[in-house]
């Protein structure tokens, strides 16, 4: 999933103090509470600063405010854990009663559903309404996102408490997006609706029990729940359109439990001063994410990898990484962050940079390079430390500035004639094939695709294909020298960060569990003080 620029907007110069790594090592998901007895029931108060969700119906939701919202309403064949990472970045069978058994040939999956969920009006969950839930997101009428991550199914059915799925051909990502909250269960004979549905009935712990567009929505424990997931507060009372520091006043005084969008960049210092970094209220964790300088390889300046090599050398990272401002992240030459299988830590390039070794592999040339940047302030920054350390090897770059709907739109374009331009890179799903297939395969330069620098080089394709290919601990050595060698020898992209997520809690939240399958604070593992 691209976001334009950095697209984050919630960065602030740290004056006065340093946070370190170590600050932050071994708490980028925290726990706190555990020592503290859990208060059943009550509401918890969630603010959503700015902005409305996008319709909730799990067909159609395909944001990280929605997937946040519904990790805490749906039921799936295979989930992930309320427990924060490693452990809750491992899948474990949910409403199927174990995981799937796998033909030889790696193409049919079979999953037998368990007898013990139902849906929050009392019906059971079984076989049929999965069938169902894919049959309604590949209906054209629903214009669902989960058509492109089923492109491989080739028929699937449902035969009592039987779900098989038959693919066209191994795909041992499979599973990782069938997590997606995409693939929600939805009872059978869910209308097919273009724009989706707020209410429907869920199968999770909580369910959307009324959405008032533009004001609220209210999530009620599904009292048919007998699954091991928790649910301790009768009630999660969502308000939308709030404001940011407000809404920050109203956490810290506990008039409001949680936002969404964490805290303002302006407040982000004082916030963290005040309660320290993953503490019991203020923390930072690395998502799945990585920020990079996309190096356009259809256009002259960067068909030449050493000239693309050259510039992977001549970048300060560790200063692209200030320039993002407070709580950035970790500075990365890599594609694959931590988060995502197959990671594995590489030291490729210096920290500050490598000019002498950037003009060699320059060989005398000079050009000059189109930056296309979002009106993200951040983007402006970044821009800045791009165009000192590239007119030390001799390319002089002119930035293009355009708001963030048009920048989205225009670098997605095959003949935009662009050289560089940012990119902030997160995981649709936790498997290695969704960073490096789905940006750099040849076979992903469309006006639908991510391979925003237009790579294809027939080498590193039947590479990528066949990494895809593969299962278990052999796919995730396969990908991680991919990774090593894209950076070393071929560069299409300059990775430089990867990015934290910051949470605030009020002081009455306690179970505060920040779990990869939320993508943030788990609402269903949340309970009062």
């Amino acid at each position: 999933m691209l976001s334009a620029g950095r697209g984050l907007g919630r960065r602030l110069v740290l004056l006065g103090t340093v946070l370190t790594a170590a600050a932050l090592a071994g708490s980028a998901f925290a726990r706190t509470g555990a020592n503290s007895p859990i208060r059943e029931g009550g509401t918890l108060r969630v603010n959503v600063t700015g902005t409305d969700f996008a319709p909730l119906d799990p067909a159609i939701n395909y944001d990280t405010d929605g997937a946040q919202l519904l990790y805490a309403t749906c039921a799936k064949l295979v989930n992930y854990p309320d427990r924060p990472a490693p452990a809750g970045s491992l899948l474990v069978p949910e409403v199927a009663d174990a995981m799937p058994t796998v033909s030889r040939d790696g193409r049919t999956y079979t999953f037998r559903i368990s007898h013990e969920y139902r849906f929050s009006n009392g019906a059971p969950v079984g076989a049929a309404d999965f069938a169902y839930t894919i049959r309604r997101d590949l209906d054209p009428r629903m214009h669902s996102p989960a058509v492109q991550f089923l492109r491989d199914l080739a028929a699937f059915s449902a035969n009592g408490a039987m779900l098989t799925l038959k693919l066209r051909q191994p795909a041992p990502d499979l599973l990782a997006r069938l997590a997606m909250p995409l693939f929600c269960v939805v009872p059978s004979g869910t209308p097919i609706v273009a724009r989706g549905i707020d209410t429907i009935p869920s199968a999770g712990p909580y369910y959307v029990a009324s959405r008032d567009r533009g004001l609220s929505v209210t999530l009620k424990r599904n009292p048919y729940y007998s699954g091991p997931r928790p649910s301790h507060a009768d009630e999660i009372d969502f308000r939308v359109f709030q404001n940011g520091p407000f809404s920050i006043h109203q956490i810290a005084t506990g008039a409001a439990d949680y936002d969404v969008h964490g805290v303002p960049p302006q407040l982000e210092r004082r916030v963290a001063l005040t309660y320290g970094v993953n503490g019991t209220r203020f923390f930072a964790h690395p998502a799945a994410e990585t920020d990079s300088i996309v190096l356009n390889t259809s256009r002259p300046l960067f068909r030449n990898a050493s000239v693309r090599r050259a510039v992977a050398y001549a970048v300060d990272r560790e200063a692209l990484l200030h320039a993002l401002g407070f709580l950035p992240g970790k500075v990365t030459d890599q594609i694959l962050p931590p988060a995502v299988p197959g990671f594995r830590r590489l030291k490729l390039y210096p920290l500050h940079g490598d000019v002498r070794t950037a003009k060699k592999l320059m060989g005398g040339r000079r050009g000059t390079a189109v930056l296309y940047i979002s009106d993200n302030p951040v983007d402006a920054t970044v821009s800045g430390v791009i165009i000192t350390d590239l007119a030390r090897i001799g390319i002089d770059v002119k930035v293009v500035e355009f708001r963030t709907e048009d920048y989205n739109r225009r670098i997605h374009r095959r003949a935009e004639p662009f050289d560089m331009a940012l990119s902030g890179f997160t995981a649709d799903y936790l498997d290695p094939y969704d960073f490096v297939n789905v940006q750099l395969s040849g076979h992903n330069i469309t006006a639908a695709g991510q391979n925003l620098s237009h790579f294809d080089d027939p080498v590193f394709n039947r590479r990528m294909d066949a990494a895809a290919l593969l299962s278990g601990n052999r796919r995730y050595a396969a990908y991680a020298k991919l990774d090593a060698d894209l950076m070393r020898e071929a560069v299409p992209i300059v990775p430089y960060a990867n990015d934290y997520r910051v949470e605030f809690v009020s002081a009455r939240l306690g179970c505060v569990v920040i779990a990869p399958g939320a993508g943030g604070l788990d609402y269903a593992a949340a309970c009062l003080k």
